[in-house]
This record gives structure tokens, C-alpha cells and sequence, in this order.
């Protein structure tokens, strides 16, 4: 929480803080200070008119501006999918003669749309047809993979077969194209094994392409031997692997084989573990064992025992895993999950895929919460199905209202929404809507502000009546099956990454006992992820902290030093920060006028994730802190993490690294800007006596 303070001080002597993000806020301020200034002067009958008459004329603008855009992704789209055109027809027809074959409800299906029923008949399926319908997407599913996974990060393919293509792609590195042209045969043969049925020969031939890619990447990391390969070769050889580990997933579900496919979908992550099948090739530069320290390619030094376990070697590389490929995978270990009877974990693996922008994902998200709901929208009397669910999350929508920072969440998300925003919606609800439906409920959530969200709050006695509201609510649904998106969209809005965190990452120990007077102390950062700190200049960062509980709140002032440059002879920069202690337990909030301009608040939330002990009244030995700030329109601004204690030992550090993946924040500093942590070396650092600073 005390990076980013410093980051306001001194980022922009030191370059690390980028002019880009203050232009984009700058233009938004600009549009809501003119806003206003329209807005004064005339009542609100007359405001809400202008207000129409402007948001129809923005939505024609919108609206010919997105056509635009679209013809140029459609364009750029079917460049990428002409390179693999071939391979993909070929294996399209022998895919959809598969499915067709081998289930009867495969030709009812919507190809490339979710595998939505036409009939819209998901609430009305016997759990063994719903069973039959699962076995028969998966057919399709990798029938899309090509398309959509190539689609999603930078994938180029060699054809050994074919050498006179255009010259104006770069030529490929030897090392790249000897290593795609060798997995593609691989591939192509676990292809073949796969529409034969031979499930365990496709997965031997996946994971033969998978050792070939491994084994290049491995050569051309840091602590290889080098390879020669460029930003988009790695890219190109990730999606790659990451493609033949989805496909083998696959492979493993439809044998029966689920604890295999989690993961071996785990593993396409480049997060999960390796199998013994890809175990490096033996030479003077593979990982050995040993203990001492090592640095990754994010600079960042860590200290402990390596074990020559192939885990570590390829986890460098997951930050280039295309977003498609992340989204699929987590779909995958839904599966295999609910398979293997973690329904819990599967629910929140589809939730992840879903709000990736899987369709696949979004569906299964539905179906888990139909089951454990019992029933679709239309299904069950008013007591029941959807109507239960419709009240269950509007209840919570209206309560959440009451913040401000949840109704600029809604809205932004309500203005964003397109037609296939709305559809994806729907079908995590389990039911289908057409084109034009969608089209209008999207044409009316651009219409949602914060405005007229805190109007509701008032209309519905300030969330007092929000039962009987649900009430009324379930009676329309039971008439308008598609009006419940509405309320599903308001849902999905409000969960965004930083209203989740009270929920799903605090610890219930600070949920329960947190004691603000415990922070009390001097504490050492001991590791960060947070872009705003100088991350190679600084260093020695210490946090002096004296609580204040006769104010109210009650109030944290902070005195946080460092040195720059770092060690011995660097100059002491100093920074007073101050906290207030909020009805959240857990929760700080700081002021940080700096991300105003995009954010639209000067207050940043600071979590306190864990704090070390289990035993009430003890102070804090540490605090494990999470810093999430969104834009104006709901979208992730900043998140940063900070491991602060009261002694330098690497035992501590140890300990709040695993709490932090415990608790969630893995992909925050894994898929962040920069990736990784920066452990800070404390090592002949000298501090400044803060009592000369009171």
C-alpha cells in the first residue's frame, strides 16, 4: 500500500510511471466535468431528457464506430485462420462425422455457439441426457480449439512441406522452425489416434509434442543454453505446447481419465506441474539440485532449494499464455473437477472461464448453478428454478447498490454491453435469446448510469425492501423468461476482481479478529508486486507505523522509507502516509489522489490478506497486503501485493509467499504488470531514525 504513494512522489523523476494512462483519465474527466456542466441549470425531468436525446445520439456514433471496427476484426481474423485453413477444414468434417455418429443430439447443436440447445429445452433434460449432451460437446470442443486458441495469441505454424512462402514475415529462427515443424507431426498424428478412439495414443502423441516444445523453450530460457528464439517465437512455441496440453485434456475426459485431465489442463497454464513424460533432456545447463539463490527473468531473486523438478522451468514463460488458451484451460479443470466431485472448485474454475469470455465455460458456469439452484429460468413453479435464482441475486444486487464503487462497477459494464455480451449472459442463465433481443437489452443498458442506479437505491427504501422487490421480480420472470438477464447482468458487473476480495480473500481470522492496534510497529518489505515503486533503483523499504484509536475512524500514520539508489551509500527518500481504518475488518483506506483521473475516487482500499498468527491479541508478525483499484468503467486499474514483517528472515518470506497463492493472489502477480515478485535485498541497508522525522 506504500508503493504507490512513493510511486506519486517520485515515478515520474524516475520514469516508471507512463504519461498513456493520466491522457486516457484526463479525456474521461474532461467528458464528466462537461457532463455536469450540462447537467446544471435544469430540473430533473428536463435532465433526464437531454440525457436520453445525448445517449441516443452517442449510441448511432457507437454504433457506426463498432461496424467499423469489426470489418477490420473480421478482416485481420481471417488472416490468421487462413494460415491453418486446411488442416482445420480437414479436421472439422472428420469431427462433425465423429460427433454425428456417436450422438444423435450432436446435430441439433448451434455450431460455434456454446453448443445452446435450438429448442431451448436445458431446463426440461434428465440428468443422464444432460450427461449425453456433455459427451457430444466435447467433440465439438476441439473442433473450436483450433480456431479460437490459434486466434489468441501470436501462433505462427511451419509446413516442412512447404518452403516458398512470402518473404515479408520475418524468416523463423532453425531452432523454432525444426522444433513447430516436429510438434505439428506429433499433433497431427495424435489427430489421427484421436478419431480412431485410441484416446492413449493421441495422449502420447500430445505429449511427444509437448516434450518438443519443452525442450526448446528449456534451451532458450535464461538458464539454458540459449537459443536464439525471438518474443514471437516463444509466443508461437507456448501456444503451441499449451494447445497439444488442452487437446490431451481432452483426450483424458473422454477416457474416463479425470484426474489426468485436470492436469494435464493444469499444465497448459504453464503454472501446473510437468509429468514425468516431460522431464528435460540431461545436459550441463538443466536445473540440478542444489540450494542457494536464483533469478528469474523478472529480475526478481528468490532464495531456497531447487530440486531439478520440471515445474519450474516453463513457469517463466506463463505470462505468454494467450487469454483464449487460459479461458479453455479453466474450463478443462471445471470439468474434470466436477467429474472427480469438487464441485466447489469447479464452480469457481467455470466462473474464471466464463469472465475469461469462454462461451463453452459460460455454459457450464450455468449449468453448475442450475444444479446446485435446482432448476433453469423457466423451470419449477414460482418457489423454485429461476424465479429462486432471480430473487437470490437481485436481493444481493440491490444490497450491493448501496456502494458507490458498485454502482460505477454496473454501470460501466451496462455501457459496454454488446448483443453477444448479453447472449453469453443467457446462456450462463441456461436459456436463449435471439439476436434482436439482445440487441435491445443491450441498446438500454447503455442507458444505466450512476445516476439513475442511486436513484433506484432511494426507490427501493435504501435496499430495505429488496425482498418484496424480488417478489415482484419473480412474478415478471415467470412471464418474461429473458428479463432476468437484466438481473444477471447486474450480477455479473458486481463481481468484478476487487468487490471479490473481502469475500474471497481475506482471511477468516482477519475477517473475524482483526484489531488495528495490532499493526502497530516497524515492519520490513520484504517482497512486492506493484509497478509504482522503482522496482531496480530502490531498495532497503521499511514501514514505521504508530496507530491512532482516539480519532475516528481510527487512523494509521505511516512513515515509509527507502533508499536510491539501494544499499549503504544511497540517499534516504521519505514518505508520510496516512490510513483510515474502515467498517470492513481488514480493510484500510489511503489516499491516493494520483489515480483520480482514471479512477474516479482519491481513496485506495489496502487489505490486509493475512497477518501471520492465530492468536487473538497478538501483534501482527506480518501483514500480507492487496492494493485493487478500477477504472471509472469497472475495469482493473491497479492491483498490487506487499509483504511487510517485523524481521528479514527468509522463513517469514517463505511463509507470506505460500499464504499469498493460498488466498488467491497467484494470478495477480503472476498475470500483472511487471510479472512476478521483487524480493527486496535488505543486506547492508541502513535506516533512517524515525523519530527525527515526528
Amino acid at each position: 500500500m506504500y508503493g504507490y504513494m512513493y510511486g506519486y512522489t517520485y515515478g515520474y523523476m524516475y520514469g516508471y510511471i507512463g504519461g498513456g494512462e493520466e491522457d486516457d483519465g484526463g479525456e474521461e474527466g474532461s467528458d464528466e466535468r462537461s457532463d455536469e456542466r450540462s447537467d446544471k441549470g435544469s430540473d430533473e425531468k428536463g435532465r433526464e431528457s437531454d440525457e436520453d436525446k445525448e445517449e441516443r445520439e452517442e449510441e448511432r456514433e457507437e454504433e457506426r464506430e463498432e461496424e467499423k471496427e469489426e470489418e477490420k476484426e473480421e478482416k485481420e481474423d481471417g488472416q490468421i485462420v487462413d494460415m491453418d485453413k486446411e488442416e482445420e477444414n480437414n479436421e472439422n468434417c472428420e469431427m462433425k462425422e465423429n460427433s454425428d455418429t456417436k450422438e444423435n443430439e450432436g446435430g441439433d447443436e448451434v455450431d460455434q455457439g456454446g453448443d445452446v440447445d435450438k429448442g431451448g429445452e436445458a431446463d426440461k433434460e434428465e440428468e443422464n441426457e444432460e450427461q449425453q449432451q456433455h459427451a457430444a460437446n466435447d467433440e465439438e470442443e476441439e473442433e473450436q480449439e483450433n480456431s479460437e486458441e490459434h486466434k489468441s495469441g501470436v501462433y505462427y505454424e511451419v509446413d516442412s512441406s512447404d518452403s516458398s512462402s512470402d518473404s515479408s514475415p520475418p524468416q523463423p529462427s532453425a531452432l523454432f522452425a525444426s522444433t513447430m515443424a516436429a510438434a505439428t507431426a506429433h499433433r497431427s498424428s495424435g489427430k489421427l489416434h484421436h478419431d480412431a478412439g485410441s484416446y492413449p495414443s493421441a495422449i502420447s502423441s500430445f505429449e511427444l509434442a509437448c516434450d518438443t516444445v519443452s525442450e526448446a523453450l528449456l534451451r532458450s530460457s535464461p538458464s539454458g543454453a540459449g537459443g536464439g528464439l525471438t518474443l514471437e517465437e516463444i509466443k508461437g512455441m507456448v501456444a503451441e505446447y499449451s494447445t497439444c496440453r488442452l487437446h490431451g485434456s481432452l483426450c483424458c475426459l473422454k477416457s474416463g481419465d479425470y484426474s489426468k485431465a485436470l492436469e494435464s489442463a493444469e499444465m497448459a497454464t504453464l503454472k501446473g506441474r510437468e509429468s514425468s513424460s516431460s522431464q528435460p533432456p540431461p545436459s550441463s545447463s538443466s536445473p540440478s539440485t542444489a540450494t542457494g539463490t536464483t533469478t528469474t527473468t523478472t529480475g526478481a531473486t528468490t532464495t531456497g532449494t531447487t530440486t531439478g523438478e520440471p515445474d519450474s522451468y516453463l513457469s517463466e514463460y506463463a505470462r505468454h499464455v494467450p487469454v483464449g488458451i487460459l479461458a479453455r484451460a479453466h474450463f478443462r479443470m471445471s470439468k474434470a473437477r466436477y467429474h472427480l466431485s469438487d464441485l466447489p472448485s469447479a464452480k469457481e474454475d467455470a466462473r474464471v472461464a466464463a469472465f475469461l469470455g469462454d462461451e463453452k465455460g459460460a455454459e457450464f458456469y450455468g449449468r453448475l448453478i442450475r444444479e446446485e439452484g435446482g432448476g433453469g429460468l423457466g423451470g419449477g413453479d414460482s418457489a423454485g428454478g429461476g424465479i429462486e435464482l432471480a430473487k437470490s441475486v437481485l436481493s444481493k444486487a440491490l444490497k450491493s447498490l448501496s456502494k458507490p464503487s458498485t454502482r460505477r462497477s454496473i454501470a460501466g459494464v451496462c455501457q459496454r454491453a454488446e448483443a453477444g455480451t448479453v447472449m453469453g449472459v443467457a446462456m450462463m442463465a441456461g436459456t436463449e435469446i435471439k439476436q434482436e433481443q439482445a440487441e435491445r437489452i443491450a441498446r438500454v443498458a447503455k442507458g444505466v448510469t450512476e445516476e439513475r442506479l442511486e436513484r433506484a437505491v432511494v426507490w427501493s427504501g435504501r435496499v430495505g425492501r429488496a425482498a418484496k422487490i424480488a417478489g415482484k421480480v419473480g412474478r415478471i420472470v415467470k412471464k418474461v423468461k429473458w428479463g432476468v438477464i437484466w438481473i444477471l447482468l447486474f450480477a455479473v458487473s458486481a463481481e468484478s476482481a476487487c468487490a471479490r476480495v473481502m469475500e474471497d480473500m481475506v482471511d477468516d481470522f482477519v475477517k473475524d479478529n482483526f484489531d488495528v492496534k495490532l499493526m502497530e510497529g516497524t515492519y520490513f518489505e520484504l517482497a512486492y508486486h506493484d509497478y509504482t515503486q522503482p522496482r531496480n533503483l530502490c531498495g532497503c523499504e521499511r514501514s514505521v507505523k504508530v496507530v491512532h484509536t482516539d480519532t475516528e475512524p481510527p487512523s494509521i500514520d505511516d512513515l515509509f522509507t527507502l533508499k536510491c539508489p539501494a544499499g549503504a551509500n544511497g540517499k534516504d527518500q521519505i514518505t508520510h502516509l496516512k490510513f483510515n481504518a474502515t467498517d470492513e475488518p481488514g480493510r484500510l483506506d489511503g489516499l491516493c489522489s494520483f489515480f483520480e483521473p482514471l479512477s474516479g475516487n482519491d481513496v485506495c482500499p489496502d487489505y490486509l490478506i493475512d497477518v501471520g498468527t492465530r492468536t487473538q491479541g497478538e501483534p501482527y508478525p506480518w501483514l500480507l497486503e492487496f492494493q485493487c483499484v478500477e477504472r471509472k468503467n469497472g475495469d482493473l486499474l491497479f492491483a498490487g501485493v506487499n509483504m511487510y514483517a517485523r524481521d528479514k528472515s527468509e522463513e517469514t518470506l517463505k511463509e507470506m509467499m505460500d499464504s499469498a497463492v493460498a488466498h488467491g493472489l497467484g494470478d495477480f502477480i503472476d498475470g500483472g504488470f511487471p510479472s512476478g515478485l521483487k524480493i527486496v535485498n535488505h543486506t547492508e541497508c541502513t535506516y533512517p531514525d524515525p523519530d527525527s522525522f515526528a
